[in-house]
């Protein structure tokens, strides 16, 4: 789903929902995280987890330090370590840390704990579980 108006001259930078970049339907979208919907195709086909680190951006990617490489070891998801843990509210070097954590310590009680905060922030809203 489109959130935001076309820009072509735009950055890689960190999105909110107070940008003005992102339309009013796309503040409801990104809100509830409907605008990820469509990648549950990508979890049927096999392309993505329903949890693992986020896909990037081609830019991000080449800008990536070594130590952040770690994150591909497994499949990127719909929600992560990072998502959960201020995602938006924090710098790209520490949702890469969290991913590379998620990597290291991969289980399935790390899955349900990342899950039902997503249920929470989808319920409750980003802002409250944004890290300080």
């Amino acid at each position: 789903f489109r959130t935001m108006i076309l820009n072509s001259s735009r950055k890689n930078k960190q999105i909110n929902l107070e940008d003005p970049e992102i339309t009013f339907i796309g503040k409801i979208l990104r809100r509830y995280k409907l605008d990820e919907l469509p990648q549950l195709l990508n979890v049927i086909k096999g392309d993505m987890s329903f949890i693992g680190p986020r896909p990037i951006l081609e830019e991000t990617y080449n800008s990536l330090p070594k130590w952040a490489l770690k994150r591909f070891y497994l499949k990127p998801g719909l929600t992560g370590l990072a998502q959960v843990n201020g995602n938006i509210f924090i710098s790209w070097e520490k949702r890469w840390a969290y991913d590379c954590e998620y990597v290291k310590n991969y289980s399935f009680l790390l899955d349900l704990k990342v899950v039902f905060k997503t249920i929470l922030i989808i319920i409750i809203g980003e802002k409250y579980f944004k890290k300080n």
